[in-house]
């Protein structure tokens, strides 16, 4: 498979990882970025913060990539990182809690990441 298609697949897996907290406390990483966007804007230092800026760091590498006319593997494996790390804390706090739903959020990605990690084409 290409490598900025699988840079796309794992753009959308992120998105769809799924937060659960307290009661009745539950959003899509999408949701949560989009809050996050709009905080940024009345108060950048409140939303700085390793969970936020390293996924949204390694977005940004994966949608540079997308733009390249030959993906630079360095990059593309450099972003797939940064947001395994929020992924892998996020699998680990469903393992944690023994909710389902988190759990199965984060395969999909995973899934696409290991694919890139193999794949060991440029294109």
């Amino acid at each position: 498979m290409k490598p900025k298609v699988l840079n796309l697949l794992l753009l959308l897996s992120f998105q769809i990882g799924y937060l659960e907290w307290g009661a009745n406390q539950h959003q899509f990483i999408f949701e949560a970025q989009s809050e996050i966007i709009f905080k940024a804007f009345e108060n950048l230092m409140g939303v700085l913060h390793p969970f936020t800026v390293l996924p949204f760091l390694g977005e940004c590498l994966l949608v540079l990539t997308l733009f390249q006319k030959n993906t630079n593997r360095k990059l593309m494996i450099t972003g797939a990182l940064l947001l395994g790390f929020f992924m892998f804390a996020l699998f680990l706090i469903g393992l944690a809690s023994l909710k389902i739903k988190i759990i199965i959020s984060v395969l999909p990605f995973w899934i696409i990441f290991y694919l890139i990690w193999k794949n060991k084409t440029q294109s």
